[in-house]
Formats: C-alpha cells, structure tokens, sequence
C-alpha cells in the first residue's frame, strides 16, 4: 500500500497488532496535542523525502510512472525554493509585462490563481493525512493497525495516491515562476501530462461515499473504537474545525474545478501563441477524463442498484445483472397479452428508421436516499454530462438513477405511420400488473406472488413471468393516442440463450400491449397516466433497435468485434500486470475467493482491486471513443 513521508509523526508500537483502543490512549496525552499544534506551511508540501516511496506493486497502472519519478528533487525544490522564484503576483506580473506583454500577463494570473489554489489544496489534505491516516498505521511500515476496516484503509490508501498527484502539480505549477525558466510560457506542455493521471481518482470516486456512510456509522456509534478517534481528531485544534467528511470531499471538489481553469486559461490565449494548442489539449483531456470517471462512477452505482432490486425478485438468472447491460428505465405496468395480433396491420417500421445518436433525456437529479447529503451533492456537482436511469413508480417519475450512454438512434427523425386497418376491437388477455424493467438489449417482466415462510407469514415476492418474462423486443407500436397502451413484438429469451447472448431465430414471436394500470381513472387522471406512459417509448425503441441490430449484423462481424473487445481487454490487463499490480479483480470477484477461501491479505487485495478500477476506466475510455467516431461516421 501507499505511503506518504516527510514531516509527520508515528506512534511507538512493539508489535503489529497493536489495538485502537491502546492507540485511543495515546492520542490523549500531551505530547499528542503538542506534536499536532504543528501547523503544515507550503514548505510541507512534499510528502516524498528519499526515506520513503510508493511500493512499486501498490500503484495504479497510469500512476505507476509518477509515483515513481524522482522526489528528491520535489522535496529540495519546496524545502530550498530558488531565489529567482517570485513570492508575489505583483513582482511576477511586472517581469510578465516587462518581458512578454499584457497578454501574457492576463494568462499568468490565471496560472497564479491555480498554482495558489493547488498549494491550499494540498496543504489542506498534508493536515488530513497526519490527523486521520498515518495514526492509524504501525510505526515506519504500511501495516494499518488492527481494527480499521478493509474498505476505510483502502479509501486512505488511494487517498495517499491523489495527495502524492498534487504535490508534483504543485511543484511543477510553482516552478513556473521561476524568471529563468524557459517553459515559463508553455503552461499547457506542463499540465498535459498530468490529465491522464487524474485516472488515479477512479477507485477514490466508486467508493468515496460508501466508505463515508461507513465512517459516519462509526462516529455514530457508542463503543466504537475508530468512531472515538475521529471524534477525537476532529476536535483538535490541528483540525481546524473541519470534519472527516469535509476533507474527504476535497479531492472532489478539486477535480470538478480543474474545466473552469483551463477554460478561461485557454480563452486567454490567442490562436497564435506558442502553447495555444497544448491549453487546448489540457482543456479536452481534462473534460474527457473526468466524464469517463463519471461514467464507471455512474455504471458502478447502476450496477449495485440493479443487483440490490434483484435481490428481491425469485428466479433471476445469474447473468442477468452485468456492468454492461445498461437499466434504461423501469416501473409498474399493466400488461396484457394480444391473442389476434396477427390481424392488425401496424406500420411498425415507423420505428425502426436509423438516425444520428442523441442523449436520452436531459439530466435530472438522482433522488434516491442518501445517508451524507454534502458528500451525495459534491459528488452530483463534479460529474460533467450526466443523465438518469428512469422510474415510473409514480406519475412525477420518482426514482431517478444514473445514465449517461447516449442513445443509437434519433427516434424524433421517425416518418409519420400510414392510415391504419387494424381492427377497433382485438382479442386481449386480462392485463395483470407487473414491474417492466428495460434494458439495453432486452426486457424483464416479473410480477408478485404471495409466498408463505416457515412462521407462515405472508410476505410479497417478485417473479420473472413464466413465458415472457425475458425477451427481446422485435417492434414498438405507439398506440397511446387510441387505446392509451404501447404494443411490443416480443421474442421470448430462455436462460440457455441468455448465457449464449443471443436469440432462438427459429423462435416464436408474440405480442403484448402495455398500459399504464389495471384500475379506474378518471378523464383527468387517464390523461395524466397516458403522458407517463409515453415516457417509455424512447426506452423501449433503443432496446429494440439493439434486437434489430443483432439480427442484421453478420454473425462473423458479431465474433470479430468481440474478438477486437477481447483483444483490447487483454492489452491492458498486461499492462496493469507490467505495472507491478497482480491480476485485477472486481470486488465481487474478491467476495467470491473469500467465500471459497482463496483471498490474499489485505494488501494484495487492495492492489487487486485498484488494477480492477484502472482497467474499468480504460474499457470505458475506449468505448466512449469509439461512440464518438461513430457519431463522425
């Protein structure tokens, strides 16, 4: 794991194992206090002396060429600041005026206030790491003492990692002004390289508040040893007044400002200036890396949503639930099944017309419980361009989760359907209510059931219909103008061709009309209900174009796009394994080899799961890439 040196302090402890609460007691003296009244200046900026550095193995594979340039330099540099370094915006505006003009002057400002920031940041979170993690860790090793959970030391550890990012920012932002730099101009060559290791945040963002809401239930509990140090730290005068949870979100609120910067940074700069191309670069990769953080940051929760309402429904195949199969919406219907489907004449092609690819919807806000509403509000302003997961549970659309992969296809460039000749009247099944989920590539029925456990107590329980329950969507039919419903064609999927990743073509196709309940409303409230119900049509359509595009795609094409995915995978799997990092593994994964009893030890766990962050982020990475030169194409 990571670790961060220079001047800090370290508890004396005989043995490894040594407890919270013998730390607690610790913590109290005098010595304690006096050692901490010690306030970090900005000649405290470097973490990285010669006595320390980051284990080679411990580091994310874009991280692992960083925490390990030379920090001896680093650390002299802000220890023995050179004489030619300007300590004030005044002095260094002058010799900007003097030397390059106004312009440069108005871009210099910019950088200062950057560079001034960067220091506070790290200065802020240099305090945090004394307070709240080198406490809690045997003295001169990496080894957290006994009593602090997997999850808050792993946090800690990626923490660590961010600290170490800023500090060389920092100090490659400070050496700018130095009067005889001749990079003094190419503040965009300086900040580029640094974009691509924002990737460093990725494991920090997914757990960030899981691990808060961990946290704040320590604090809140009567006997708890970590909850008592916190509680103890945070009202030290070294802490300033600030919570854990105030520094926590730091590194959050950081990231979300770096786009503003480099905005006005390269608004500053004229199409002729020598860096005007490297501001623009810094500008991109910085919105493109945090959009992609956002998006495995959004996917993950999806996922973890997804799983957590599946809990509750029988008979859900095991493959259902997968990172890569999008939730696009989903809600309580009325369904019935159309026995003389065969007579209506639909011009269901209307649907199926190809366009240009299109957000969604706008974004909305997420309005799921949240146990720590700084953190839940810091996180939602960071991401850039993120959507939602609908839910129709209620006609204001309740629930709202995450979504942020465009659609394939423009629905709205849709012709106009034909004169229609299918019958007024058509021979349906009694709707029963049901909760639809859509997918990107398929949907799931399930309704309730009365079951009855041990103590025989009726309880509800969902289950996956019998006979549809899993399909694919073939057409989608807006009818809500005449019958206030929506018809699908639907090609029922079993588990066998679930796991295969594709339909029967020799199977059977029926239909099914979707409404929005089985009981009485009024005119008023009809009108109402039929408005949410076209709400699922975009949903609904996207899903069908996936089953379309699976049935017109070549199957040798199908197999060597997903050879070419296999391939990419591979690539960086063995980059991360170069890197020093054992073979990644998702922390589902990592449950699994616990249960069976073949997990390592908390640190090659740690290290397993940031390869498993870095490879997620690439994978994303490559797809958004490759949606947009779609989107050119």
């Amino acid at each position: 794991m990571s670790s961060i040196a220079g001047n800090t302090w370290q508890f004396e402890c005989e043995d490894d194992g040594v407890h919270t609460n013998s730390l607690l007691n610790r913590l109290a003296t005098e010595e304690f206090e006096h050692s901490m009244n010690a306030q970090p200046t900005q000649s405290d900026l470097s973490y990285a002396s010669s006595e320390s550095s980051a284990s080679a193995a411990s580091m994310s594979s874009v991280a692992h060429e960083f925490l390990h340039s030379d920090r001896t330099n680093t650390h002299r540099d802000h220890r023995h600041p050179s004489a030619d370094i300007h300590a004030s915006w005044e002095d260094f505006r002058r010799h900007i005026l003097k030397q390059f003009g106004e312009v440069e002057v108005r871009r210099q400002e910019i950088v200062w206030k950057l560079a001034e920031s960067e220091v506070a940041f790290v200065i802020n979170l240099q305090n945090m790491v004394q307070l709240f993690i080198l406490p809690l860790r045997v003295r001169s090793t990496k080894v957290w003492v006994s009593g602090v959970p997997d999850d808050v030391s792993r946090l800690f550890d990626w923490l660590e990692d961010i600290v170490h990012l800023h500090t060389k920012l920092s100090a490659s932002l400070t050496s700018l002004r130095d009067v005889h730099n001749s990079d003094l101009q190419c503040v965009g060559e300086i900040l580029r390289p640094f974009m691509a290791k924002l990737e460093i945040y990725q494991p920090y963002l997914v757990k960030l508040e899981f691990v808060a809401t961990r946290i704040e239930h320590l604090v809140s509990q009567e006997k708890s040893d970590i909850g008592d140090f916190i509680k103890l730290q945070e009202r030290s005068t070294a802490c300033q007044g600030w919570s854990l949870e105030k520094y926590l979100v730091e590194p959050v609120q950081r990231l979300s400002q770096y786009p503003d910067f480099f905005h006005r940074l390269w608004h500053a700069t004229p199409k002729s200036h020598p860096d005007y191309l490297s501001t623009l670069s810094v500008l991109h990769s910085a919105k493109l890396t945090i959009r992609v953080l956002s998006e495995v940051k959004d996917r993950e929760d999806e996922y973890e949503f997804v799983k957590d309402m599946f809990s509750r429904i029988a008979n859900v195949p095991s493959q259902l639930p997968c990172r890569d199969r999008r939730l696009l919406i989903h809600g309580p219907v009325a369904c019935a099944r159309v026995e003389n489907d065969d007579d209506l004449q639909v011009m269901r092609h209307s649907t199926n017309m190809h366009g240009f690819p299109e957000p969604l919807k706008s974004p909305s806000p997420d309005s799921r419980p949240r146990h720590n509403e700084r953190l839940s509000n810091a996180l939602k302003g960071w991401r850039g361009r993120s959507g939602s997961v609908q839910s129709t549970t209620s006609t204001a659309a309740s629930l709202q989760s995450f979504r942020t992969a465009p659609s394939s296809f423009d629905f709205r460039s849709e012709p106009q359907a034909g004169p229609r000749n299918s019958p007024m009247l058509r021979v349906e099944s009694p709707a029963v209510d049901i909760q639809l989920f859509v997918f990107t590539d398929l949907i799931m029925m399930a309704s309730t059931t009365n079951q009855h456990d041990d103590s025989q107590r009726t309880s509800a329980k969902m289950r996956i219909l019998d006979d549809f329950g899993l399909s694919r969507i073939l057409s989608v039919t807006d009818e809500t103008d005449r019958r206030s419903s929506i018809s699908l064609d639907l090609v029922p999927l079993t588990v066998e061709e679930l796991e295969r990743g594709h339909a029967n073509s020799k199977g059977r196709v029926l239909t099914v009309s979707l409404s929005h309940g089985t009981s009485r409303s009024s005119v008023s409230e009809a009108s109402m209900q039929c408005a949410v119900l076209k709400e699922w049509l975009v949903p609904l359509r996207q899903c069908c174009q996936h089953a379309l595009r699976s049935l017109s795609s070549p199957s040798a094409k199908s197999n060597l796009a997903h050879a070419l995915k296999e391939s990419e995978i591979s690539q960086s799997v063995l980059s991360i394994l170069a890197s020093g990092l054992p073979f990644p593994k998702s922390p589902s994964m990592q449950l699994h080899g616990i249960e069976l009893g073949q997990a390592g030890d908390a640190e090659q766990q740690e290290r397993e799961e940031r390869g498993w962050w870095s490879l997620r982020f690439h994978e994303v990475l490559r797809e958004i890439q490759g949606r947009e030169v779609a989107i050119l194409q």
